[in-house]
């Protein structure tokens, strides 16, 4: 046998050999198997097959090399491929009526005589192809034994027939099944070729089957993938016109060397535990995959990838994209542009992890965290969607690093600050997967239009305004850009500014202050507070927000962009950054000074409203996430603590809390899960005690509950009557100013004292 090109139904007859043998030692049939990535094979293959027998272009098959043994033709590497056109001559016989075709499907397997014996039964039997599924009625037939289901070449085999039954059968009529059945066996021009080559040649013998066969590992699903692209470019190519259809030839070939040279180099510094860059590679084109998608304002499609990476590069089979080319070209350019570069001395150059000066600052909580985001997509990326590793924002940053790096754009640190600002103050509500291809724009306009332009529709919109007036702003003061990044970088405002006012004379000092202050959450709480009520109401005022020890609730008050000069903590925060610069001593005594200062006002003047008490009673502010929930949306007298961020946590009453801690009363002596309660704000919360005396704050002051028919029952009433106490109420002397009332006594020590001696009784 000397080499040559050929057909399957051509080796039948060439007269060189009657059957086809697989030798003993070759592996099981596997294109059959049902696993995902030989699935995906599986289906491409068809789709080839399908596409050759069915008028397309002739599809070559490679080589096939082997030698003949007593008339036999025995494969050392092909059998798969050989199985598989076995498989599809006897179903296209079938479905075409033909007949004369028995002698070439003599193909036997020595591997078991299970699958010996399979083979010589289906050469003889003709299947239904008009039934969904031939693989069950060829194992309902009595010829076919129980056992043989154990057999992975038999099982395999069946799985084949049915996807051919499928895929190439699916559309097929009886007279283009004549066509295709004329196509395979066409002796001049068949629809599959392949070149057999007899290992003679090689003078090598045993030694070549044993080397072709130690290379058997499966194929990577990155190696899938690679063959998958390379195809469908060369597929598209041939549905071109004949400019476009060189250019697909050209990235085809363009792809499949770069992805085992320059991109696997590229790759390998970032390789897995597995010493594989496998895995990395699939992550890292998912994710481009997807930003091409998003790119062309469309939703990446759902599917495993090859679904996916089809129907986005190229489009349906038969319904090729107009665009198929440019799309691939920014996959190699996505891919390119990494090549050469270190990636983390890269994004280290211009990124920290906090704040460092300057760099623009990304936050974690993570202490292992890096600002190597391509590096990080290659371990976490997850087709489509988020993840809890590489969620979207960080997406969208890369997103934005690799625009830049393949487009070269200018000032590149400055616009991805802009972005980071953009995107730390957009919430889950405007970065969402739906939303993916308008926030993609967002970040062509800012890395690519450049921070002149803010032509952005989807990221938040008061933050947007707030870029433009600080782009306006060091534009006109170029000596405060470092100083207003600095503040910027902030993990309290993480880029929003809003809190700050541009006032070329003071924004130096005040954003060198800010820091300092803010060193010491609670303790600044109670200073602003002293400065001014900046409280923000939301939910219908129903509750209000002040900043707390638990550093969620600052960035809540402060990252709000958009407050115009006037607002209430712009006009709160200057005061107190302004009084605090103006004081001596350590940070947490000039803190205390400037509440000190607001006391003394309140003392002066005589009037104790809700914010004197927060002030006076350091126990009163002590919210977790610093939000109290009012009764008419009033910071009064009767106000819940939260312990948490609604009313379903449980929550305390700051004035009763206050005067239980100032009496100093035993909580042996109280009754019930003090200090804490479950029910709405609304409802009234009672301090009991274990003797039966009770009160709770209400706006007048304190009502007292006495009990009736106890021991002790006269002893507490006389000292409700020695306290004061009338028709049940602790009446606080109060004045009207305004709409407001105020007290004219410290409710709380009034309270406490009268407690105190309740509890002794």
């Amino acid at each position: 046998m000397t080499g040559r090109t050929t057909s399957y139904a051509a080796l039948f007859a060439s007269g060189s050999f009657d059957r086809v043998t697989i030798p003993m030692l070759q592996r099981d049939y596997a294109q059959g198997r049902t696993d995902a990535a030989t699935a995906s094979i599986r289906r491409d293959f068809l789709r080839a097959i399908a596409a050759a027998v069915q008028g397309g272009e002739p599809l070559g098959l490679d080589f096939v090399y082997g030698s003949v043994k007593d008339g036999a033709l025995v494969p050392l590497d092909g059998q798969q491929r050989l199985t598989t056109l076995f498989l599809l001559h006897w179903y296209v016989a079938a479905r075409a009526r033909v007949e004369d075709h028995r002698h070439m499907l003599a193909l036997s397997y020595e591997t078991r005589a299970s699958a010996r014996r399979f083979c010589e039964r289906l050469r003889s039997y003709v299947p239904n192809t008009t039934r969904k599924s031939i693989a069950e009625d060829v194992r309902d037939e009595p010829w076919f034994l129980s056992t043989w289901r154990n057999d992975p070449t038999i099982e395999s085999m069946l799985v084949m027939i049915d996807d051919i039954h499928r895929v190439v059968g699916g559309g097929l009529t009886d007279d283009s099944a004549a066509d295709c059945w004329r196509r395979l066996v066409d002796p001049a021009r068949p629809a599959i070729y392949f070149h057999v080559l007899p290992i003679e040649a090689f003078g090598l013998g045993d030694q070549l089957y044993i080397r072709m066969n130690s290379r058997g590992r499966p194929l990577t699903e990155f190696e899938h993938f690679k063959a998958q692209v390379e195809q469908l470019l060369r597929r598209l190519g041939t549905s071109q016109p004949d400019g476009r259809a060189s250019q697909a030839e050209s990235l085809a070939d363009e792809f499949s060397h770069k992805a085992d040279t320059d991109w696997s180099d590229m790759l390998w510094t970032h390789k897995g535990e597995d010493d594989l860059i496998d895995d990395e590679f699939m992550r890292y084109l998912a994710f481009v995959v997807d930003l091409i998608a998003w790119r062309a304002g469309e939703a990446p499609p759902a599917g495993d990838d090859p679904d996916r990476t089809e129907s986005v590069l190229v489009g349906a089979p038969g319904a090729p994209r107009s665009d198929a080319a440019d799309r691939v070209a920014f996959l190699i350019d996505a891919l390119d542009c990494w090549v050469g570069v270190e990636s983390r001395a890269w994004f280290d150059s211009f990124l920290s992890i906090g704040p460092q000066s300057g760099r623009v600052a990304l936050y974690s909580t993570d202490a292992s965290a890096h600002t190597d985001l391509f590096a990080t997509c290659l371990r976490e990326y997850s087709a489509g969607k988020a993840s809890q590793g590489f969620p979207l924002p960080r997406v969208l940053l890369l997103a934005g690093a690799v625009l830049h790096r393949m487009g070269k754009t200018p000032d590149f640190p400055g616009r991805f600050r802009v972005l980071r600002n953009l995107i730390e103050a957009s919430g889950s509500d405007e970065i969402r997967a739906t939303e993916m291809p308008k926030l993609i724009a967002d970040v062509r306009t800012v890395i690519e239009g450049g921070t002149d332009r803010f032509d952005v529709h989807t990221l938040n919109q008061r933050q947007v305004g707030e870029e433009r007036r600080k782009v306006a702003f060091v534009t006109e003061y170029p000596s405060l850009r470092a100083s207003l990044e600095a503040l910027e970088d902030h993990p309290l405002l993480r880029g929003c500014i809003g809190s700050m006012v541009l006032d070329p004379d003071t924004f130096e000092r005040r954003a060198t202050t800010f820091p300092a202050v803010l060193a010491h959450p609670a303790a600044a709480a109670g200073a602003l507070l002293g400065c001014g009520d900046y409280g923000q109401r939301y939910r219908n005022g129903r509750f209000v927000r002040f900043g707390a020890q638990n550093t969620g609730a600052w960035r809540e008050i402060l990252r709000l962009a958009g407050r115009p000069i006037d607002d209430s903590v712009v006009v709160a925060m200057a005061k107190l950054l302004d009084r605090y610069s103006e004081l001596g001593g350590e940070p947490l005594e000039r803190l205390q000074e400037i509440v000190d200062e607001a006391l003394q006002g309140y003392e002066a003047r005589g009037h104790f409203d809700w914010r004197y008490y927060l002030l006076k009673w350091s126990s009163m502010r002590e919210p977790q996430h610093g939000i109290y929930a009012t009764v008419g949306g009033a910071m009064g007298f009767q106000i819940c603590m939260l312990g948490g961020q609604d009313m379903r946590a449980s929550h305390r009453d700051p004035y009763l809390l206050a005067v239980y801690l100032v009496a100093g009363v035993n909580a042996s002596r109280v009754v019930g899960k003090w200090p804490w309660f479950q029910q709405y704000e609304w409802q009234e919360r009672w301090l009991e005690l274990k003797n039966g005396a009770a009160i709770r704050c209400v706006p007048g002051g304190f009502t007292v509950r006495i009990p009736d028919g106890t021991s002790r029952s006269a002893a507490i009433e006389a000292t409700c009557r020695r306290h004061g106490v009338t028709d049940g109420l602790l009446a606080v002397a109060q004045e009207a100013a305004g709409v407001e009332t105020f007290d004219t006594v410290d409710r709380i020590e009034l309270g406490a004292a009268l407690l105190r001696e309740l509890a002794a009784i």
